[in-house]
């Protein structure tokens, strides 16, 4: 009883400390989901603050985009500075251009002027002009010469056509410059919209911005890597707790076992000091009862030593988890002249031949081979013909003294034949005949031929004056319009000047020069040159508005050729009718200058038009206004 007491005390013993150890995981497993809770808050802060963030990925790449749109827009500013350098250099050779231009245009006009009165001078009634031809001189220019000018090479017609083609060129090359200009400053323009505010940082202040958002990267990156060591630490913790849970339900059924036990062995010892002296009576049951009370408490030790074991496996647990816890023109005239002489003298040796026209001539004008083969013919006739009357008479010697045959059958034979021998010689007489005749055609015809071979000779240069007065050339050009396209030329290149204003520098005049068709006339065709395009097309091409600038600018270039042709003569009044309508605008602007230049330059422009923007341009009118009574016109001032 004794023993069993003592086992009982310390299988008590026992049980309080596995309920200690109890208390202990216990208050350990909630101190692990306290920790749990404490770093699942820590996450969902970092991932607040994290949430907070800019995307600093997409801020750095528009930092990138901002810095090459920053950098292209300085390149451009450079190019645009560097561009308009060019311009004024450009805008400074078209000055010195133009300068020397009208130097050279106002020297040639100052000799030209002092040619007047020499050319006057020299004039004598009855001849011609040597100027326009005319033998009647009703008002000879005037005007007095200076005899002291000094010939510097200023009046050289060539030097002023060539300092012209260089103004039209230094004015290509300026236009041209104007046009990258603006297209660079609206290049620049639209980067600058672009940009807005940020165009007028500095290098260094988007490098600094760069700077801060690389470093934002990085704070970024390390509360990343912080989050995920958090993450990766709580996924350890709720694995520790829960293998806990498992040891606890463990240990908390082997320590209710283990009261249970305790609760019967304390029922055993009570029932065993009720009945001590009774059973101390009987040894054998004693020490029976003393076994079993062994046995009990050998079961609770083993009991207890099985929750000590769990409790330090729960230790173990515990530990690693704490552990675990601690751890991401002339010349025409005489050849006409002559050929008609040729015509004539031919004519009569034609008639003298025998024929009357051409056609009779050129129909008898048989060819060597023909006439040699008609002259074999009749030779191979005669020798038949010789041949047939050697036979007839060896025929007739042959049948003398032989008995005559049925001469009436033969009779009627010889008159056939002598029928065919009739029309043999007939046919032979007209043969001879028209070999003689041949023959003296043959004759005619060689001597004509030889005459018209000297005359073709002795008239060559004059047929090769006609052949180029006609035109007879791959060009189809002839004379009088190689003469009105020397003309042209000038005059195309004063339209050309007047309409590369007007375009805006895009078209030039310029006449056709490349071989053309056979079926028509050429020299004269115009073309323009499309600055644009840098090719070349036909006039009938252009848009109205175009259209009637060019012929505008032709009428221009026309009346200064004219007028430097003319011998003092100038044109002072020039009607234009209609063809306004026609433009646009800005080509109807631009128009309008250019007359009211020609104005300036002491011209009377008249013009002819419905257009309702000239009335406002236009200070004095005359318009014509209609009524029931009929039409009537009034002069009106622009006040």
């Amino acid at each position: 009883l004794e023993e069993a007491r003592l086992q009982l005390e310390a299988a008590e013993a026992a049980m309080t400390e596995a309920d200690q150890n109890w208390a202990a995981l216990v208050q350990e497993t909630a101190d692990r989901e306290s920790r749990r809770q404490q770093t699942l808050n820590e996450i969902e802060t970092l991932r607040k603050i994290w949430s907070g963030y800019p995307p600093v990925e997409e801020g750095i790449e528009a930092s990138a985009n901002l810095r090459r749109q920053w950098e292209e827009l300085e390149a451009g500013r450079a190019r645009l500075a560097d561009l308009e350098v060019r311009l004024g250099a450009a805008e400074a050779a078209e000055k010195h251009a133009g300068e020397e231009f009208e130097q050279r245009r106002a020297a040639v006009r100052h000799q030209q002027a002092q040619q007047l009165p020499l050319l006057a001078a020299a004039l004598v009634d009855g001849e011609p002009c040597p100027v326009c031809g005319s033998r009647e001189h009703p008002e000879p220019a005037r005007g007095e010469l200076d005899l002291e000018v000094a010939d510097d090479g200023l009046s050289d017609p060539l030097a002023l056509v060539s300092a012209e083609t260089e103004l039209e060129r230094a004015r290509e090359r300026t236009t041209a410059a104007v046009r990258e200009v603006a297209e660079q400053r609206a290049r620049v323009e639209g980067l600058d919209q672009t940009l807005g505010e940020n165009a007028q940082l500095s290098r260094s202040d988007l490098e600094q911005a760069e700077r801060e958002l690389r470093d934002r990267l990085g704070e970024q990156q390390a509360a990343q890597s912080e989050l995920e060591r958090l993450q990766e630490l709580y996924k350890e913790i709720v694995e520790s707790v829960q293998s806990r849970d498992g040891v606890a339900k463990e240990i908390e059924q082997m320590a209710t076992r283990a009261r249970e036990q305790r609760a019967s062995a304390r029922t055993r010892v009570a029932e065993r000091q009720g009945s001590v002296p009774e059973r101390y009576r009987e040894p054998g049951a004693l020490q029976l009862e003393i076994d079993g009370l062994r046995a009990a408490v050998a079961a609770i030790d083993r009991e207890t030593e099985s929750a000590s074991e769990a409790h330090a496996s729960a230790d173990r647990l515990g530990a690693s988890a704490r552990t675990a816890m601690e751890k991401a023109e002339t010349a025409l005239e005489n050849a006409a002249k002559h050929a008609r002489e040729c015509d004539t003298r031919w004519s009569v040796r034609r008639k003298q031949a025998g024929f009357d026209d051409d056609v009779g001539y050129l129909e008898a004008r048989l060819a060597s081979a023909e006439i040699e083969r008609g002259l074999n013919a009749i030779e191979a006739f005669d020798n038949a013909l010789h041949t047939a009357e050697v036979r007839a008479r060896d025929a007739q010697q042959g049948v003398a003294g032989l008995t005559p045959p049925d001469l009436a059958g033969l009779e009627l034979e010889a008159t056939s034949l002598r029928e065919e021998l009739s029309a043999a010689e007939i046919r032979h007489g007209s043969l001879v005949e028209r070999r003689r005749a041949l023959a003296a055609t043959v004759g005619k015809i060689g001597a004509a031929g030889a005459e018209l071979a000297a005359l073709e000779a002795a008239y060559a240069d004059a047929g090769r004056i006609s052949q180029v007065a006609r035109g007879d050339n791959p060009f189809r050009m002839s004379f009088q319009r190689f003469v009105l396209a020397a003309l042209l030329d000038d005059v195309l290149i004063s339209a050309s000047r007047r309409l590369h204003s007007m375009s805006k520098g895009r078209y030039r005049l310029q006449r056709v020069t490349r071989e053309g068709g056979r079926r028509r006339p050429g020299g004269l065709d115009l073309e323009v040159d499309d600055a644009y395009t840098g090719r070349t097309r036909a006039v009938t091409t252009l848009s109205g508005g175009e259209g009637f600038q060019a012929a505008l600018a032709l009428a221009l270039g026309l009346a200064d050729v004219v007028q430097s042709y003319a011998g003092g003569i100038r044109l002072d009044t020039m009607f234009i009718d209609e063809g306004f309508g026609s433009l646009d605008p800005e080509a109807l602007e631009l128009a309008i200058d250019t007359l009211v230049d020609l104005q300036a330059s002491g011209r009377l422009i008249g013009v002819i038009s419905h257009v309702p923007e000239l009335k406002e341009r236009i200070p004095t009118r005359l318009e014509v206004l209609a009524g029931t009574a009929g039409s009537h016109a009034r002069f009106s001032a622009a006040p």
